[in-house]
């Protein structure tokens, strides 16, 4: 069970990070962002990918914790700006916010939270 725990840590979204880029960049052949809404963005092939702040955290771990706020803006502009994303990437931009973080990933300024069982 431990090794198929190891497999799934490396998804975003129930996918590779970088299939996940092509996708979000549109260069993906099969799959595209279908529609975004209230910060769940839809993809072609039926998967869902939710908001930057259910994936990802700082290494420090010192987000605020502002994934259970109600109101989806608030929400985007919290988690916005606890990643440092806020003025470089407006309201809304999901798309963005998912490549940039998967970037930031790379580089180690950000890091995938652990999956709950």
């Amino acid at each position: 069970m431990r090794l198929v725990d190891a497999y799934k840590s490396n998804f975003v979204g129930k996918m590779y990070p970088d299939k996940l880029l092509k996708i979000l960049r549109g260069e993906h052949f099969t799959v595209q962002v279908k529609n975004i809404v209230n910060g769940v963005t839809i993809l072609t092939d039926g998967s869902v990918l939710k908001c930057i702040g259910d994936y990802y955290e700082k290494p420090n771990k010192s987000t605020k914790g502002n994934s259970n706020q109600k109101n989806f803006f608030l929400r985007c502009r919290n988690i916005r700006k606890d990643f440092n994303l806020d003025d470089i990437i407006s309201d809304a931009d999901c798309r963005m916010c998912h490549i940039t973080c998967i970037l930031r990933e790379k580089t180690r300024e950000l890091k995938r939270k652990k999956r709950r069982r």
